[in-house]
């Protein structure tokens, strides 16, 4: 079966994530057991890898998860296997002094911090965690005031949203994040506290799962109906990699005729790989969004 590969990939570090007992403080990230910047970093997610480039990090980073594709700088870094299969001898013989992880690494954090060498961990499950990310990340490696920048231009662009957003109507918006391809018999999609429910709602949309506590549940083709969105996002930032166009998505939609969304072409694909990472650029993600759900609107 074809599916969304990057996409899948985030679902899972978000089931992983949900599961987790948060406590006051720990979007802040664990502080690496250092007294000085680091100068050789390895990255085991793409939301870190894009955080540490967008920081001016990129020469001190020296490896790379396989799933690490943006910027495409990073793809010439060393890779270091996978999320939940890193190589752990690569890892090694890089000879880093700092690993970056999320908290389902732990296996990853505890081996490496048996070696010696030094982790730290930080968490993506919700925007306010992205945006902490990078905070840690930059005061972490020495780029503080730089970090505090751009969450600062993010923060900004976040509240124009809002604004031009808060008092217009609201559709009812169903986010579909993960599916076979050809199929929409069985949809992963966004249900409540994850940082896609944040984004309809900040975007001027209604999610329109609200049910279990699942942050993101599989629904039938049955179900769709019952739901039955006013707009449908559909993620799919892995077609060109399996040989589809967003054309092929969108008519995947069509073989179920009664839905809202689908009788008044409301079916949009996001084929962007951003759409699927929650880094620094889910701020476009937000402000596409906002687009689509009030026409002629300029974020």
């Amino acid at each position: 079966m074809k599916r969304a590969l990057t996409v899948l990939f985030m679902i899972s570090c978000a089931l992983l994530l949900s599961g987790i007992s948060c406590r006051k403080g720990d979007t802040r990230g664990d502080a690496p057991r250092t007294g000085r910047s680091s100068t050789r970093i390895i990255s085991l997610a793409p939301n870190i890898t894009e955080t540490l480039f967008a920081l001016g990090l990129e020469s001190r980073v020296i490896g790379v998860t396989k799933f690490c594709k943006y910027p495409p700088e990073a793809t010439k870094k060393a890779q270091v296997g996978g999320f939940f299969d890193p190589n752990y001898e690569a890892m090694v013989a890089l000879k880093p002094d700092l690993v970056i992880l999320l908290p389902e690494q732990e296996q990853a954090k505890k081996y490496l911090e048996n070696l010696g060498i030094a982790t730290l961990t930080v968490h993506n499950r919700l925007i306010g965690e992205i945006l902490d990310t990078i905070t840690v990340i930059g005061k972490t490696c020495g780029k503080e005031s730089e970090a505090a920048e751009m969450v600062s231009g993010i923060r900004s662009r976040m509240e124009t949203v809002k604004k031009k957003t808060e008092s217009l109507k609201r559709k009812k918006i169903l986010v579909s994040v993960g599916r076979t391809a050809g199929s929409v018999e069985q949809i992963v999609i966004a249900g409540q506290n994850t940082f896609y429910d944040e984004l309809i709602t900040l975007a001027g949309g209604i999610n329109v799962y609200h049910g279990y506590p699942v942050p993101y549940p599989e629904v039938s083709g049955e179900g769709m109906l019952r739901l039955d969105p006013d707009i449908i996002l559909d993620i799919q930032p892995s077609l060109a990699a399996m040989g589809l166009s967003e054309k092929d998505a969108r008519r995947d939609w069509d073989k179920i005729p009664e839905l809202r969304a689908v009788k008044t072409g409301n079916v949009y694909i996001l084929s962007a790989d951003y759409t699927a990472v929650p880094g620094p650029r889910f701020i476009r993600t937000l402000e596409e969004m906002a687009r689509i759900f009030h026409p002629g609107l300029t974020p």
